[in-house]
């Protein structure tokens, strides 16, 4: 598409190894390494494809193994235009993606399109990207608990124009076209910290109470870290557990979502939307929130077994 060489490869059999099919195809993979060419010019481009069997789908091991050759191979700037919402799935991609960062290389990573919470986007140590056409050029983001860093407006891309002659489709803009815009702007050192401020839209971010499926629990405790251990014994259970409360310091890795005020709580509980279930601290929540909650456990009278069980007997009857 841009006539430009790009050095391909293709995970198979546990292997990173050269692409030697020569044959030509449009991919969601290939629209958005023809956008990093456009916008980065003046380096050396790869192309990882992760996707089994050539299919669309893809692996968590094969990711992984994907980004290790780049820890091996000290590649500077990782663009990553897919991610999961899995939270237990994601896991074996902590350890990876922070040696990566440690060793100085830049991961630059796509939210979903509906701003849940994706991995490995939402790692401290990731950029994570959500394209807002309402959003003018590239501002950060102002609220810490909506999972992204940078929101990217609308830009003008060749590519994107030309493929938009044949599909319509190439008209819009998404998150994964813009992690490869962004790169291009961050070579050309754009100051991130320097960026004014967005604040994230309602619109993509309201949370529907009456269609929430997810147990919702309020968790009584004077002590926060009590909390948070019973929201581990909960993720250690196999639960994908979320604890929402502003008495915490933020880290997905543990989803642990700290809200300063009100407005945040719909922001947060979109994000973690597609969590088994939701704690909530109760002595941690900002004023003004009505009783959201299914359940409320007092963890001052309850042994930790007890309201796990007192748990699962209430949401399964």
């Amino acid at each position: 598409m841009t006539g430009e060489p790009i050095k391909s490869y293709h995970v198979i059999d546990g292997c990173c190894l050269p692409y030697q099919d020569s044959s030509k195809s449009l991919s969601h993979g290939s629209v958005c390494a023809a956008i990093m060419v456009e916008f980065s010019p003046q380096v050396e481009h790869i192309g990882i494809s992760v996707a089994s069997n050539s299919q669309d789908d893809f692996s968590i091991p094969n990711i992984c193994l994907a980004l290790d050759w780049c820890y091996k191979n000290q590649i500077q700037y990782i663009c990553m235009s897919i991610g999961t919402n899995n939270w237990l799935g994601a896991r074996p991609m902590q350890a990876v993606t922070k040696a990566l960062s440690e060793s100085g290389s830049t991961l630059i990573c796509a939210v979903s399109p509906e701003r849940e919470l994706t991995y490995p986007a939402c790692y401290p140590w990731v950029i994570a990207v959500s394209y807002e056409e309402e959003c003018k050029y590239i501002m950060q983001n102002s609220v810490s608990c909506s999972t992204y860093d940078v929101v990217v407006g609308y830009f003008h891309s060749e590519t994107l124009r030309k493929l938009s002659q044949h599909d319509n489709f190439f008209l819009k803009r998404s998150s994964s076209m813009a992690v490869p815009f962004f790169l291009g702007q961050l070579i050309k050192s754009i100051d991130i910290s320097a960026l004014p401020y967005e604040y994230p839209h309602k619109k993509a971010l309201s949370f529907d109470y009456a269609r929430c499926t997810t147990p919702i629990v309020s968790v009584v405790h004077e002590n926060i870290n009590k909390i948070k251990e019973f929201n581990l014994l909960l993720q250690n259970c196999g639960y994908m557990s979320a604890l929402i409360s502003k008495r915490l310091n933020m880290d997905w890795t543990q989803l642990n979502v700290r809200v300063n005020d009100e407005s945040e709580i719909t922001i947060a509980l979109n994000a973690v939307r597609n969590a088994n279930i939701i704690l909530f601290d109760a002595d941690g929540l900002p004023d003004g929130i009505g009783s959201i909650w299914d359940l409320t456990i007092d963890l001052c009278t309850y042994s930790f077994g007890e309201a796990l069980t007192s748990i699962c007997n209430f949401f399964n009857a």
